[in-house]
């Protein structure tokens, strides 16, 4: 919010020197011209004020191009900084408040296309203790080991972000969920150092709520590793009850 309060500073200084400098060009060109009607008005006069009109406008001109390079770059700089704000600094993944909008234009998709999505929440098993063993930055590149080896397997379509800590969720358009789990399969071996995890997923149609959705993978999830985790398990809508 500071930076784009001193960019939009910066921005009202530059236009308003540049009216400034637009102002004096046209009050010396009118002296200049008013000089005209006044024989007593030394030669000299009327060139000096003919070279401050001239110089006016060129300054003005110069300015402005240098105004509009610099509007250019900040709105590079502002595009760059929203970018930044939708990604996760540790794994480079989308983080959660990117999840949480996509989740829900991910149903809406759903629901109009008459294609089901599946939804996913991965969560690294024991990672405290590959922590405390291995120390925190052992545990920072296995997370961004971790989302590079999903994000690698998933479709450009598909969405994985950091949903907190050494939880992962994954969106999959347009993929039921038997097709859904052998993928959640395949990214279970792709971890290095012998990492496993343990996965909830669960599809839907799109007929019904964010937290409906999320509540189900979540309980698969606890399944998961009530079971004793390094699996994934799937819950599809109608056994929601059950997996409670």
């Amino acid at each position: 919010m500071v930076q784009g309060q001193r960019l939009g500073w910066g921005m009202a200084a530059s236009v308003l020197a540049v009216m400034v400098l637009v102002f004096a060009a046209l009050v010396s060109t009118w002296l200049w011209l008013d000089a005209g009607d006044a024989p007593a008005v030394a030669p000299r006069t009327r060139v000096l004020i003919l070279a401050l009109s001239g110089t006016s406008l060129l300054l003005a001109l110069i300015l402005a191009r240098a105004l509009a390079q610099s509007m250019k770059r900040q709105a590079e700089l502002v595009r760059q900084l929203a970018e930044l704000a939708r990604v996760d600094g540790l794994t480079g993944v989308p983080n959660r408040r990117v999840w949480d909008e996509e989740l829900a234009k991910g149903l809406e998709r759903a629901r109009r296309a008459g294609k089901p999505c599946s939804v996913g929440l991965i969560d690294l098993d024991h990672f405290k203790r590959f922590n405390d063993t291995h120390g925190h930055q052992r545990g920072d590149a296995l997370l961004r080991s971790t989302a590079q080896a999903f994000a690698s397997r998933l479709r450009n379509d598909d969405l994985i972000a950091r949903y907190g800590g050494e939880e992962f969720a994954v969106l999959l358009h347009g993929c039921d969920l038997e097709s859904a789990t052998r993928l959640f399969d395949r990214l279970q071996g792709m971890l290095p150092a012998g990492q496993t995890f343990s996965a909830g997923i669960t599809a839907s149609d799109g007929r019904e709520g964010v937290q409906a959705v999320l509540g189900r993978a979540y309980a698969a999830l606890y399944r998961a590793k009530a079971l004793g985790r390094n699996r994934t398990v799937a819950v599809p809508a109608a056994e929601s009850g059950a997996a409670a």
